[in-house]
């Protein structure tokens, strides 16, 4: 039922270092990209390997182990693909499941707005993981050399949809095809998932008939994530925790520049943000 189960907590990260905030922090899962200024892209093999041995390094003790899921995105903008790009994303996420990922977050559109289920069973049957490793289901569970089929997720091109709640059963039918989606993330197609508690709401109420959940996300910090929680109905929230490091100086003399915000520092995972946001997520 609605409001019974524990709430569940995914932290949006980046680097390694915010792997292992959120695993000492509890976090049920993270969702791993790059270059989150425009909205994030899939991020470098090198990074979800060194993020999937992060994960377990430093788990507290008695606590599940923390999902690693990786973002299956090529290009900022809108999430209309060409095949080109189609392609290259069912690239990544075979790498990203090889590397040991244990989730994909993805989605795609069609110029009008609806979901591309096209594109989105191409981007299933063209990675390499196909059937081997279960992304592509014939069931409700699969499993392939000793592991469980990838969970999916799909990520905010909801938001820019023309019909959130058309959408997500739109995105549940993807499951006559073969691709099982569990999760869609959302902010009700407001700037925030604050403003956008009656969106969400809505949304959850046609996911109760759906086997999939609607996970909150975008501006979720610890003084409105009870609040998303309880206008909204949803179970799960989803969010970034975002601190920032100084830049070092360059040399004296030196005036090259390496893009527009260099000078401004770096993003990182702010580790006391992310445990107060579980915290007030978990209390209410």
């Amino acid at each position: 039922m609605p409001g019974t189960d524990p709430v569940q907590t995914e932290v949006c990260v980046d680097s390694v270092a915010g792997v292992r905030v959120a695993a000492a922090a509890g976090a049920d899962r993270v969702e791993l990209c790059s270059a989150l200024e425009v909205g994030g892209l899939t991020p470098s093999l090198g990074l979800i390997e060194a993020a999937v041995d992060a994960a377990v390094e430093v788990r507290p003790t008695g606590l599940a182990p923390m999902a690693v899921h990786v973002l299956i995105r090529c290009r900022p903008g809108d999430f209309c693909y060409a095949p080109d790009e189609l392609a290259l994303m069912a690239r990544d996420a075979g790498a990203a499941v090889s590397a040991g990922a244990d989730g994909l977050v993805l989605g795609a559109l069609t110029r009008a707005g609806s979901v591309d289920a096209p594109a989105l069973l191409r981007l299933a049957e063209q990675c390499r993981i196909g059937s081997r490793a279960g992304l592509v289901t014939s069931g409700n569970s699969v499993e392939s050399g000793g592991r469980d089929a990838p969970a999916v997720t799909f990520h905010r091109a909801i938001d820019v949809s023309a019909d959130p709640v058309a959408a997500l059963w739109d995105i549940a039918a993807l499951a006559d095809a073969g691709l099982r989606v569990q999760r869609v993330l959302s902010s009700g197609q407001a700037r925030s998932a604050a403003a956008g508690v009656p969106v969400l709401a809505a949304m959850v109420r046609a996911a109760e008939q759906l086997p999939l959940a609607v996970m909150a996300g975008a501006g979720i910090r610890p003084e409105n994530v009870a609040g998303v929680i309880a206008g909204s109905g949803v179970r799960q929230v989803h969010f970034s925790a975002r601190g920032r490091a100084a830049a070092l100086a360059p040399p004296a003399g030196s005036r090259a520049s390496m893009g527009e915000q260099d000078s401004q520092g770096y993003g990182i995972t702010d580790p006391d943000a992310v445990a107060a946001t579980i915290t007030a997520a978990r209390a209410g």
